[in-house]
């Protein structure tokens, strides 16, 4: 009877972690169909279905961030393929999304079991399952990128086959993709990689596997670009006209203020007293006395830094994975036994991420913390390292005192504890000290996710479904709901099979209601002003619209709510400009419900 309850105890701790993954996936599910954000949400989509229409990268679609939609693109060419339309595209990028995360949280709980870290695992798992930015749980360039890097970062863990090296730099190409400037922050790495292979034969199999795991998604852009007509010479040429995109002009010296700027703004002048920790707990790694006394006085400081932060970062999303990346920082220096791999390949790799997006794109820390929530993953396995004392060692665990005690006392801890004047039970302390922070973390994750609704009414307010469009089987509130079929009415209305049409201000699902071609250098915000139109439709003179819908300035508003505040009139715009004057005399105004649509005359 004791062999039968062993092995059913063991069945169901073999069990019990993929059924919490299911479950919590099964609710994601349900909570994906809440909530409508007519603006980046359907970005995302709408760019991908631009060029699963034909439009060429570079040449018709101007965006910065347009590389990713070539990795979705084919997502949307199959579900319309399948269907034959467009509704309930949203949704469907939504479940697709949600299905490649279940999958890779399953591999990594699965691949850290294998090397003993069950509890780790399951915390890692958990979190990349809960956490994405600013709630939108879909195909984002955004989330493209933090996934295939830690993915990346994961696959080299600890590996000892060629494939798995391989596998990562595929990954880490795809990361790049989603984010190309991050190539112009990883050539010093590899340079510096480069140079070891000259002295360091152990290292080259996996460096030069890592390298053609890379070149598969290369050449697999590069045929794309020139089976597109476009070539590299086409790429170089359209250059200039992508940067000159003004919502993504940085001011370098500006962006590496806002890298640390950020988590001021967030959390005070408070945070550079982690800062300090991390200066204190690095110089204790060259002088173990310093180490010894100063310890329990840089985790009591710690904690106390890390209530603060939780307690700030409780109502936004993102802002927990800064919080929790402050608190490890300074005890990994403090760790007996320390691992390089994740410290460098995460939690720097993320710092990284956050740097190149303070360069490259927003540097609010809604954005930053992308890259922090890479930190805090590798996080999760260096503060197990710092609670045991040994790299590697899992210390998420439920045993009891007693059975920590003896486990400790197998891997030297207790030991080096008599040695250096510490109490066991300081050993104890510390550990579940660690453990309620990655609580913490999962914790507020789990209900940012659930609870805040990005650009939409709270969830408790949104009651009515969609039944058509490609907003179809989202639930939002009936005023949203009213504005959308209206405008969808509009389309339908002056829709076309051929000719191209522009949405202005905002409006980016509209480009995938409608069949015709986008008249716009992207499907993002495209004022009637915009200098950058008109030279769109000098360049390309055919796609100069024959159908533009001018929204009403309260179309698509949102009130303040979880991390953005009231917009009354996201999409006020004016008719000034050579467009204005060009839609007052070459084009016929017809006012319909929530916009007012302009067809060229003939």
């Amino acid at each position: 009877m004791a062999e039968k309850s062993d092995n059913s105890r063991y069945s169901l701790k073999e069990i019990l972690p993929y059924a919490v993954l299911i479950l919590l996936g099964v609710a994601l599910f349900i909570r994906s169909a809440y909530g409508f954000c007519q603006s980046d949400e359907s970005f995302y989509v709408s760019t991908a279905g631009r060029f699963a229409s034909g439009d060429v990268i570079f040449a018709d679609e101007w965006h910065p961030t347009q590389m990713s939609s070539l990795l979705t693109a084919p997502v949307y060419a199959m579900y319309r393929l399948v269907t034959g339309g467009t509704a309930g595209m949203i949704r469907f990028f939504r479940c697709v999304y949600l299905l490649l995360t279940m999958a890779e949280a399953a591999w990594i709980y699965t691949r850290l079991k294998g090397m003993g870290r069950r509890y780790a695992g399951s915390a890692l798992a958990l979190f990349i399952l809960l956490y994405c930015h600013l709630n939108m749980a879909t195909l984002s360039y955004y989330m493209i990128c933090f996934q295939c890097f830690l993915m990346a970062a994961l696959m080299c863990y600890r590996a000892e086959k060629s494939v798995y090296f391989g596998a990562g730099g595929f990954f880490y190409a795809l990361a790049v993709l989603s984010l190309p400037s991050l190539a112009v922050a990883s050539t010093l790495v590899f340079v510096i990689l480069a140079l070891c292979c000259i002295r360091k034969k152990e290292i080259r199999r996996p460096f030069l596997c890592f390298l053609a795991g890379i070149c598969i998604p290369l050449v697999l852009f590069l045929i794309y670009v020139y089976a597109s007509g476009l070539g590299i010479a086409g790429i170089l040429a359209n250059l200039v006209n992508i940067l000159s995109d003004s919502e993504h002009d940085r001011d370098y010296y500006q962006s590496f203020k806002a890298f640390f700027h950020a988590i001021e703004d967030a959390y005070g002048r408070i945070y550079y007293l982690s800062l300090l920790l991390v200066a204190v707990s690095i110089l204790s790694c060259f002088r173990e006395k310093l180490r010894r006394s100063a310890e329990i006085y840089i985790l009591i400081a710690d904690v106390m830094l890390f209530i603060y932060y939780a307690a700030v970062s409780a109502r936004h999303t993102g802002f927990m994975n800064t919080a929790f990346a402050l608190f490890v920082f300074p005890l990994f220096f403090l760790a007996r036994k320390k691992d390089w791999y994740i410290f460098a390949s995460l939690f720097l790799g993320g710092l990284a991420v956050s740097a190149t997006y303070s360069f490259s794109s927003y540097s609010d820390l809604y954005v930053l913390s992308i890259g922090h929530g890479l930190a805090a993953a590798g996080g999760i396995l260096l503060l197990s390292d710092y609670a045991t004392g040994v790299s590697g060692k899992d210390v998420l665990t439920a045993e009891s005192g007693t059975e920590s005690l003896t486990g400790a006392a197998e891997t030297g801890i207790l030991t080096e504890g008599a040695e250096t004047g510490s109490l066991p039970g300081s050993e104890i302390i510390r550990k579940y000290i660690c453990i309620a922070a990655v609580t913490v973390l999962i914790l507020v994750s789990f209900c940012l996710r659930f609870a805040y609704v990005y650009r939409d009414a709270p969830v408790a307010a949104l009651d009515t479904k969609l039944t058509e469009g490609p907003a179809a089987g989202l639930i939002t509130t009936a005023e949203h709901a009213g504005q959308y079929e209206g405008v969808l009415e509009a389309i339908e209305k002056y829709d076309e099979a051929q000719g191209c049409i522009l949405f202005t201000r905002i409006l980016p699902w509209g480009y995938t209601a409608s069949k015709m071609r986008v008249g716009a250098p992207d499907t993002w915000r495209n004022e009637i002003s915009s200098e950058r139109l008109v030279q769109y439709y000098d360049l390309k003179p055919d796609r100069e619209p024959d159908v533009v819908v001018v929204l009403d300035a309260e179309a698509g508003s949102y009130e303040t709510g979880g991390d953005v505040e009231a917009d009354p009139a996201p999409n006020a715009n004016t008719m000034e400009g050579e467009l204005g004057r060009r839609l007052m005399t070459g084009y016929t105004g017809h006012r319909e419900a929530c916009c007012t649509v302009y067809t060229r005359n003939r």
